[in-house]
């Protein structure tokens, strides 16, 4: 298997591979990158940011360390490499959960689990989210799961492998620390043993952890929070009303986050009635789904925390965690039944190749993109600049370039500043900021005068007006999505 992940990684066309990931991805990737060259954690070159969440960022950072000491490598190299990476972190994922399973199951473990498990995963988990964090925590999840269901079979606890576990959890997402992480350690107290050492041991490693990552965040950052978290985060103002509506007017969001979130809830419900109601699971059973239950429920609160109180809603990966629970838990109680183990496999099934034909074979998502980067590369020197408010990752990874991410949230805290006080045009002439990029899927042209009004409005309250001298480069923008695709133009301008 890890031979042909390699093939996969390595020998499949670039564009095709591209599909896998999200524009933020590149954000990880490229910033990972930047520190293992010793420019430190920057994505622009300009900015220094704190950005992501640090587990899935150092591991990339280690994972270029390599080919960066050797040779100078291409960005294309990088993300195939990445993309190995994250076949190797499913591949594992799978390994885990189906040992977990065997342990708990025995006699009632079979083909037709082992199918529904690989087929639901393939089509809602692990064909999405390359250069992410969210593949790293479904390993951490599913190793924790075999920890406990060896617990549930030869009846020792083992609370400091699983603490480090959470606490590991915790740095590959740290708002699980107040949503997933509780529920979980809550329901594995509750069907383990040595309850007291458990506690102390959890609270210990956890609380440890948490306290070094947020002060070295002050130390490094002078915040304890990260630039995105404090941006993307409006509480105490309750956002639900329009985040739900995003979700359901929006085609991109309707047909992914939205319809993830209706399955998800759907499976914590009818898992919860199949935990409470089902009276012949073994021992084992009860504290292994006990512990699935936990994690679910944790999700829920993970999701529900964004809904009421994120400026971008639910984001595409923040659902890949919790339908990766829903998924085990659809197989979980759709194995046991032939009949619904056959129906649930057959359209799980055709949603495979229904997403997998529309959105990773037939799909251009990234192709203008990645095209106009290697554009922008021959155009802009090597120390110049770039502004660009959206969709500023694949350009800024592909083009070897340093562009300026407008929405702050790979960003230093300073732009921020500028940002929520409106001076983006001090910000602009202090880092002697050559560039303007953007695309629209309408002409910005009228009477030669281009006026972005797209984002930069929306973002930081400024409009950008150019004369059509200032064009520097226009090609074609083109995006897809398995409902609906745009075109329009790229653009770059000169200050």
């Amino acid at each position: 298997m890890l031979i042909l992940s390699a093939a996969a990684a390595f020998f499949l066309p670039f564009q095709f591979l591209l599909n896998f990931a999200h524009d933020d991805s590149f954000f990880y990737i490229k910033t990972a990158n930047n520190l293992s060259k010793g420019f430190g954690s920057t994505f622009d070159g300009v900015n220094i940011t704190n950005g992501y969440h640090p587990l899935y960022f150092i591991s990339l950072v280690i994972l270029f360390a390599v080919p960066n000491f050797l040779a100078s490598a291409s960005p294309e190299f990088l993300y195939r490499l990445v993309f190995l990476y994250h076949e190797v972190l499913l591949l594992f994922s799978f390994v885990f959960l189906l040992k977990s399973l065997k342990l708990v199951l025995k006699e009632k473990y079979g083909s037709t689990l082992i199918l529904l498990i690989i087929i639901m995963l393939a089509a809602l988990v692990f064909i999405r989210d390359y250069g992410l964090e969210s593949h790293l925590a479904c390993l951490i999840i599913s190793y924790f799961l075999f920890l406990k269901a060896k617990e549930t079979e030869n009846g020792r606890s083992n609370p400091v492998d699983k603490s480090v576990l959470l606490s590991l959890l915790f740095l590959t997402r740290t708002d699980f620390l107040i949503s997933v992480i509780p529920l979980v350690l809550i329901a594995d107290i509750f069907t383990g043993k040595e309850k007291l050492k458990h506690i102390i041991t959890s609270f210990i490693f956890i609380n440890i952890t948490a306290l070094i990552y947020y002060l070295t965040n002050y130390y490094f950052f002078g915040h304890f929070a990260t630039v995105s978290g404090m941006l993307l985060n409006a509480f105490p103002v309750v956002l639900l009303k329009e985040n739900i509506n995003i979700l359901i007017t929006d085609p991109a969001k309707l047909y992914n986050q939205f319809a993830r979130i209706i399955f998800f809830m759907i499976s914590i419900i009818l898992f919860t009635v199949f935990y409470t109601r089902n009276k012949a699971k073994t021992e084992a059973e009860k504290k292994f789904f006990g512990v699935i239950l936990g994690f679910g429920a944790g999700s829920f609160l993970f999701v529900l925390y964004h809904l009421i109180f994120n400026t971008y809603s639910i984001r595409e990966w923040y659902m890949t965690v919790p339908v990766f629970i829903s998924s085990v838990m659809a197989a979980l109680m759709a194995g046991g039944r032939k009949i619904t183990a056959y129906i649930t496999l057959l359209l799980s099934l055709i949603v495979l190749i229904y997403v997998f034909t529309g959105s990773r074979i037939a799909n251009y998502k990234y192709v203008s993109g990645y095209e106009y980067a290697k554009a922008i590369e021959k155009i802009v020197g090597a120390d110049e600049r770039v502004y660009q408010v959206d969709y500023c990752g694949v350009t800024g990874f592909f083009s070897n370039r340093n562009i300026i991410n407008g929405d702050g949230l790979i960003n230093s805290f300073e732009y921020s500043g500028y940002m929520k006080n409106g001076k983006i045009d001090e910000y602009l002439k202090k880092y002697d900021v050559k560039y303007y990029s953007t695309y629209s899927s309408e002409s910005l042209l009228k009477d030669s005068v281009y006026t972005d009004k797209t984002f930069s409005d929306k973002i930081n309250g400024k409009i950008f007006i150019f004369d059509k001298s200032s064009l520097a480069l226009e090609m074609p923008f083109r995006w897809s999505h398995i409902a609906f695709g745009l075109d329009g133009k790229w653009y770059l301008f000169k200050f």
